[in-house]
């Protein structure tokens, strides 16, 4: 028993200095032997534990000592700090809203672009939620309906699969209707999605039977805007397309699922019975399988749907494959991760452009003060303790600036939501909702530590290289001038490479908008409008049926003289 709480003992006497240790740790350690011995074993182990605590917060104490001691830290450096910075205002108001600046707007990039590409959806698991995107050739593509039944029956890495598609259905009552961005969505989708409704129910596969009652769930910005947020809506008929539909359920706010939807109706069940190619055609969505990755389920995928179409297509099939990414990732496709490394390399260089003038402002503020540091270091005063003192007012400037850049950036992530709120509603992704969380609070704390250890090193190695004998016999000029030159060349260099890479960007940011505005399309623009049409199923229930009419609207606008064709 005593042997083995000795090796504990030698273990912890590791928390001393070696010096220390060298010095004393043998003795030490004998009367902690000589202490042990005689008790009985639980008398023993209270013993050992009590003065194990006591000897490492004794080794810690004793290595956070200069030279052995003054303690390492000492709250009159903290308040030495203050007073240096309470005698320069301006001084310190600018280093803080220059770091605020630099911190802020790289805080407020990374923030945006992730959530807008690489966030999980806000919702249960949001991080399993998957598109399935059949890709030909590299280019995304629809599933055919012809082969949906048999591909998602066959996949395994992948569950509650179901398919969806976009319909644009009118809404309302007399006097009120609207057309809104709706979907038919496989029941399914509202598990996948795993949200509770606010109000009512969602679909459920009853729904989507052959010869079942239509039946719709709104969006909450479409039964406010609409409906008036009638709370007798659920479960009564309202006409949807021109047809009786059943109102059977309202989503909570900003929820969206796939991605802007306002309303949602079931997709029939017969659609995956389909056997014809070409006639209707589905997009997918499902949940990875715990324990399977984006790529494993892709892989499956893939081999599923080449197997299914070629049971009807014989032939090469090399180019068809499956694409499984998450929602966000998916709508920015396969350069999202060159514009989130480009935009958050662009918001560190204007950091980097920031601790650059900040470090030129504290290395004059330490020129000014070289006599001070040398009369100070003459006396007695210890390198260490110096350095230490200088930290303090770096920890302080960054973390001011560290906390007034991420209040800004909250300020700013909150204004662009409220703004893109008010102004895109119904054309938004329902996950871009940007503010504040934990990552963003992370990476904020990230760059203040960065911009931190950066100031910090400067100021140590200001304090390290003065020579005090220099410095006194010159009258009050500065020891080390040939040192203080190479550094402000290179801050210079490094100031002017940082500022002719953003202009570059900036450029050819500024010719790709010229051009994509100006960009040929191959036909002339001049007095072209479009506009769309969409005949209401229930009184046109046949594509003939909605064909005449919209060979009628184009003989009427052609007829009065107005258009060309």
């Amino acid at each position: 028993m005593t042997a083995r709480w000795r090796r504990w003992y030698r273990l912890g006497l590791r928390a001393f200095p070696a010096e220390f240790r060298n010095r004393w740790g043998a003795e030490m350690e004998e009367t902690f032997s000589d202490r042990l011995a005689g008790l009985d074993p639980g008398a023993a182990r209270r013993l050992a534990l009590r003065e194990l605590a006591t000897l490492v917060a004794s080794g810690l104490r004793e290595r956070g000592t200069i030279g052995g001691g003054a303690p390492l830290l000492q709250a009159r450096d903290l308040k030495h700090a203050l007073r240096l910075l309470g005698r320069s205002p301006g001084f310190s108001l600018l280093t803080v809203l220059v770091l605020a600046g630099g911190l802020g707007l790289s805080t407020f990039t990374f923030s945006f672009l992730h959530t807008a590409m690489i966030k999980a959806l806000p919702l249960a698991e949001g991080e399993r939620i998957v598109r399935i995107d059949p890709m030909a050739s590299g280019r995304v593509e629809p599933l055919d309906a012809a082969d949906a039944a048999s591909f998602v029956g066959s996949l395994r890495s992948l569950v509650e699969v179901g398919g969806y598609g976009n319909r644009d259905l009118v809404v309302g009552r007399d006097g009120n209707r609207q057309v809104v961005d709706g979907a038919v969505v496989d029941p399914v989708l509202f598990s996948v999605a795993r949200m509770p409704p606010l109000l009512g129910r969602t679909l459920i596969p009853a729904d989507a039977a052959p010869g079942a009652e239509p039946a719709i769930v709104l969006s909450y910005r479409t039964w406010v805007l609409v409906f008036g947020a009638d709370r007798e809506l659920i479960d009564r008929t309202a006409v949807i397309n021109d047809r009786p539909t059943r109102v059977v359920g309202v989503m909570p706010e900003r929820f969206g699922f796939p991605v802007a939807t306002e309303a949602w109706m079931a997709l029939p069940t017969d659609t995956y019975l389909t056997n014809t190619p070409g006639v209707a055609s589905i997009r997918l969505a499902g949940r990875l399988a715990p324990g399977v990755t984006h790529e494993q389920a892709a892989a499956e995928a893939s081999a599923v749907l080449r197997r299914v179409v070629s049971a009807r297509v014989p032939g090469r099939l090399d180019s068809l494959a499956v694409s499984v990414e998450s929602f966000p990732a998916m709508q920015f496709g396969e350069e999202r991760v060159l514009t989130f490394s480009v935009l958050n390399l662009l918001a560190a260089l204007i950091l980097v452009l920031a601790l650059v003038n900040v470090t030129n402002l504290l290395l004059a503020r330490l020129n000014e003060r070289s006599r001070e540091t040398a009369v100070r270091l003459a006396l007695g005063a210890s390198t260490a303790r110096l350095v230490i003192q200088g930290m303090w007012e770096t920890v302080l400037l960054c973390l001011v600036g560290g906390i007034l850049g991420t209040a800004a950036a909250a300020w700013g992530l909150d204004a662009i939501t409220r703004w893109t709120r008010a102004n895109m509603e119904g054309n938004l992704a329902f996950w871009w909702v940007w503010q504040m969380d934990t990552v963003t609070v992370l990476v904020a704390g990230g760059f203040v530590t960065l911009a931190t250890a950066a100031l910090g090193s400067v100021v140590a190695r200001q304090a390290l290289s003065t020579n005090v004998r220099e410095v006194l016999s010159d009258g009050g000029i500065r020891g080390g001038s040939r040192r203080e030159g190479r550094l402000s060349r290179t801050l210079v260099a490094i100031q002017v490479a940082t500022v002719t890479v953003l202009m570059f960007f900036g450029a050819m940011s500024g010719v790709i908008a010229r051009r994509v505005m100006n960009l040929d399309l191959g036909y002339d623009l001049t007095n072209l409008l479009h506009g769309a049409i969409a005949p209401p199923e229930g009184r046109y229930p046949s594509a003939e049926a909605r064909g005449a009419i919209y060979r009628k609207a184009h003989a009427a606008l052609v007829a009065q003289g107005e258009f060309d064709r």
